[in-house]
């Protein structure tokens, strides 16, 4: 490797951290918002299932993946609405719920430092 391509090299790095100083207060605030997201859904399962405190957490920590309490949330709705105009919302909620966690987890779980400069994160 040449001085000239070491040096190109550091600048890309260079320009790369500095591409994510701009964002991460941005990526944390995601993080934050959407942990308040995450236990708001958990605390509609625990309340549709009737559980509280040590059992909820129980409950929490065996499913620590969003997704799957985006599941058990839509199966334990539909199972205690009896009126289908309550029901009716729901598919749009879980659909929304499930494009908040891709969008989520593909804005986390990125590697910001690694990508190049000429992709687009739209």
């Amino acid at each position: 490797m040449t001085d000239s391509q070491r040096e190109q090299d550091t600048k890309m790095i260079q320009l790369r951290f500095s591409l994510f100083r701009q964002i991460k207060e941005s990526l944390g605030a995601l993080v934050i918002h959407f942990a308040d997201l995450e236990s708001s859904v958990t605390g509609a399962i625990n309340a549709l299932m009737g559980v509280h405190g040590p059992i909820g957490k129980a409950l929490e920590s065996l499913m620590p993946n969003f997704f799957s309490r985006i599941e058990l949330f839509h199966i334990l709705a539909m199972m205690h609405t009896a009126h289908p105009e309550l029901q009716t919302p729901l598919p749009d909620i879980i659909s929304q719920l499930k494009k908040a966690n891709d969008a989520r987890n593909n804005f986390i779980h990125n590697s910001w430092i690694t990508a190049t400069i000429n992709e687009d994160y739209s």
